[in-house]
């Protein structure tokens, strides 16, 4: 079940180092969250997330691999799910995150699930934070093509652990004023004590603008465990 996450480990070296020096930052997001969640509201989980990206050109993580990359990932999570003789990969399902300022609670996102079958739709919002964040630079894996990870750039992998609560309606604005709006179709897989998480995305500054973009510019191809 691990031989996948084995197969990144190893055209990743660069995890290995990152998952062990998240261990401190785990103990004390754990702490952090026996201390979030109010009364009468839901205990805060804590996250630890391993992403594949590269930098912008203002220096900033911009997650995301080459439509090979991410073909190749999927093609191994196919195979490692079969062989494990567990439950399949999820449908793509679509997904819209919706990020503002709540009075009184913090930034939050908003996520909105569609349900096309039952024309029913399922939202909650959560408020992150961020504990822990390591960059790790390395080159394109061996093997890679020109056109991999990230166009040729040297690939960034990120990790970071946060603590994620639940907030509930009543403590919400009724009216709300989005600074960002992200479109994601998601594709997960459960192998042993992992998730991945494959996923195509398109963002903006509103939900109008995201909408454009998936339907004029190329979908990000994001990989997370």
């Amino acid at each position: 079940m691990t031989s996948v996450l084995d197969d990144i480990k190893a055209k990743y070296p660069v995890i290995r180092g990152v998952m062990d020096a998240a261990t401190a930052a785990v103990i004390k997001a754990q702490e952090l969250a026996a201390t979030q969640g109010p009364l009468g509201q839901p205990p805060a989980e804590v996250e630890v997330e391993v992403r594949f990206g590269s930098r912008d050109t203002r220096g900033r993580f911009a997650p995301g691999l080459s439509e090979t990359d991410f073909s190749a990932v999927m093609t191994s999570l196919d195979a490692a799910s079969a062989a494990a003789g567990g439950a399949p990969a999820s449908d793509w399902r679509e997904q819209h995150d919706f990020f503002y300022a709540a009075p009184g609670v913090g930034n939050v996102r908003q996520e909105v699930r569609p349900d096309v079958g039952t024309m029913m739709v399922d939202s909650r919002t959560t408020l992150k934070t961020r504990i822990h964040c390591i960059d790790a630079a390395q080159p394109a894996p061996t093997g890679s093509t020109a056109a991999t990870v990230c166009e040729g750039q040297r690939g960034v992998v990120r990790l970071s652990v946060s603590t994620e609560v639940v907030i509930q309606r009543e403590r919400l604005p009724s009216v709300v004023n989005p600074v960002f709006c992200r479109i994601k179709q998601r594709r997960s897989y459960n192998l042993g004590h992992y998730r991945f998480d494959l996923t195509r995305s398109w963002s903006g500054v509103s939900k109008t603008d995201a909408e454009r973009q998936q339907n004029s510019e190329p979908h990000v191809f994001e990989v997370e465990i």
